[in-house]
């Protein structure tokens, strides 16, 4: 954009600014962070549960790994995919060829039934899914 001026004197030394503004960028992207910062917390978990409260130590695993969900109202969730109990034996078909090195996460609200963590972890066996291990919450002191 060019700024000119009606001052006389100056008339024959005008040339255009080459300048660029950097005032509406730096806006969207001031917009652009928070945008991001209100969203990232969302994208965590989309499946709500309450864990058991315990003292254990975290464990850092770099393998690949299969998250299961089951909700209070006895929903199970692998990924964030429903998936009823009756069908359960299909869906983990899919899953055999990699049982040997893939670990199951189970995040289970604390107040299931243990019945159906149970039955859970049978049809994870069955499919030959071995390593199973529960996510919980840190008590808080």
């Amino acid at each position: 954009m060019s700024f000119g001026s009606f001052d006389a004197h100056s008339g024959s030394n005008q040339s255009a600014s080459a300048e660029i503004n950097m005032v509406p960028l730096i806006d969207v992207m001031l917009v652009l962070l928070v945008i991001f910062l209100i969203a990232a917390p969302l994208i965590t978990h989309s499946i709500n549960v309450q864990l058991p409260q315990v003292n254990a130590q975290a464990i850092d695993t770099q393998q690949e790994s299969l998250d299961v969900t089951i909700t209070a109202e006895g929903e199970v969730f692998f990924a964030d995919t429903l998936v009823e109990m009756s069908a359960l034996p299909e869906f983990l078909e899919r899953y055999q060829s990699q049982a040997q090195e893939m670990e199951v996460r189970i995040r289970a609200d604390e107040a299931v039934n243990y019945g159906l963590v149970a039955e859970t972890m049978s049809a994870l066996k069955e499919a030959g899914l071995n390593k199973i291990g529960f996510v919980t919450q840190a008590k808080a002191d």
